[in-house]
């Protein structure tokens, strides 16, 4: 935490930073060697240099240059104020290749899941099949005993020509339907 300027050690209530991030009271700020820095046309600017990195900022007005540290953020204030370079390409770069693992595995999970549906739906026509077949013999049982029935009542009926119209199954016991069963 800054309390005093490090360079006059005296705790002030006017603390600066710098472009460079480092941090001094505005009397140190104030009487730091001022440099003239000539521009490619000829022309100077003032400029001072950070007592501690030696970086040259511009002097211009002071409060261009340096930021006043509102009151309430002094205690959070290091010493050392690092610099953190991000490189807008680089996350750029990470933010895609994650972007294309997430639709890779998406993908991959598509895929899965169309494969277990395909599956069950194999197993159900399967099962569906089984219980056609189960139902079959009891279907056919029934049709059996209704032609049976049907052909009955229309001999009680005395139509014993039906005989020749049955299907086959039936058309074996032709004999009975032309009266010889009952004689």
């Amino acid at each position: 935490m800054v309390d005093s300027c490090p360079v006059c050690h005296f705790e002030t209530k006017s603390l600066y930073s710098l472009p460079c991030g480092h941090i001094y009271c505005k009397q140190c700020v104030d009487g730091m060697e001022i440099l003239d820095i000539s521009q490619l046309k000829g022309s100077t600017f003032k400029a001072s240099h950070c007592p501690r990195c030696s970086k040259v900022f511009p002097r211009d007005p002071l409060d261009g240059n340096t930021q006043s540290v509102p009151h309430k953020f002094r205690p959070y204030l290091s010493p050392v104020v690092r610099e953190i370079h991000i490189d807008p390409d680089n996350t750029e770069k990470q933010e895609k290749g994650r972007l294309s693992r997430q639709l890779a595995c998406l993908q991959s999970k598509c895929e899965y899941m169309a494969r277990q549906i395909h599956e069950k739906d194999l197993q159900l026509d399967k099962l569906n099949q089984m219980v056609v077949w189960r139902k079959l013999p009891t279907l056919h049982f029934e049709v059996y005993v209704l032609g049976w029935v049907f052909i009955f009542i229309l001999m009680l009926l005395g139509m014993k020509q039906i005989a020749y119209i049955l299907p086959k199954p039936l058309g074996a016991h032709r004999a009975c339907f032309q009266g010889q069963c009952f004689q």
